[in-house]
């Protein structure tokens, strides 16, 4: 097996990787490739090495809206952790990637068997749930462009390159607001020389600049994500 690229696969103790490695397997992880569905058993725990996992919350009449991301940093399966079977919310790929997975029923018997494991997948769900804090807190009190700069960055934070596979309209639907509003922000963005902008392609060209467009919705929650993780 190649050399673990996972962030939480490569913090595990010795004791606990060799209880997970040898029921992981690669995969490969497509473009709207769906990891999990609201209401359904979850069957596996993927551990991103690149790409981007999209968590969505599904609002009926076709409308969704994105309550997370989940990349290298972090793992899917959340409510296994939590003592469930079931998934709560959608998941899957925004940014197409690669990684590792396993049978969540072999991963719930190793949690239960193992309350250091257990707490160290508990910790991990806390700091995704403090990036979905923030996500609440961004959508609701933060404009459209902080708003934008905030997802591109968090998209960044979880890509290979510079360059982002994403759509004027993917990025409406993550937002939750009309495309000609994205299209609007994206060309101040492009004129700022913050990013470029070619069909189906946003290249980051400047975070700092970013960051500060993102104002304070970026950088708490990946704080409190680091300090809960690392």
């Amino acid at each position: 097996m190649a050399a673990l690229q996972n962030y939480l696969l490569s913090k595990l103790s010795g004791r606990h990787r060799e209880m997970l490695v040898p029921h992981l397997e690669a995969i490969d992880l497509p473009l709207r490739f769906t990891v999990e569905k609201v209401g359904k058993p979850v069957e596996h725990i993927y551990f991103p090495d690149a790409g981007m996992v999209s968590v969505v919350v599904d609002l009926g009449a076709n409308h969704q809206a994105e309550a997370g991301t989940i990349g290298w940093d972090l793992f899917t399966g959340h409510s296994v952790v939590m003592g469930g079977a079931v998934a709560l919310t959608t998941l899957y790929l925004q940014i197409a990637g690669n990684g590792r997975r396993m049978p969540a029923t072999v991963f719930a018997k190793f949690l239960k068997e193992d309350r250091d494991l257990h707490e160290f997948f508990l910790a991990a769900v806390e700091g995704f749930n403090a990036q979905a804090t923030y996500t609440i807190i961004t959508n609701s009190r933060g404009k459209l462009e902080e708003r934008l700069c905030r997802w591109l960055l968090m998209a960044h934070d979880r890509s290979e390159g510079d360059t982002l596979g994403i759509t004027h309209d993917l990025l409406s639907v993550m937002l939750g607001v009309r495309r000609a509003g994205v299209t609007t922000a994206l060309q101040h963005l492009e004129d700022s020389q913050a990013v470029e902008l070619v069909r189906g392609k946003i290249t980051i060209l400047d975070r700092g600049m970013l960051k500060g467009f993102a104002g304070p919705f970026y950088g708490p929650a990946e704080t409190a994500q680091a300090r809960l993780t690392g």
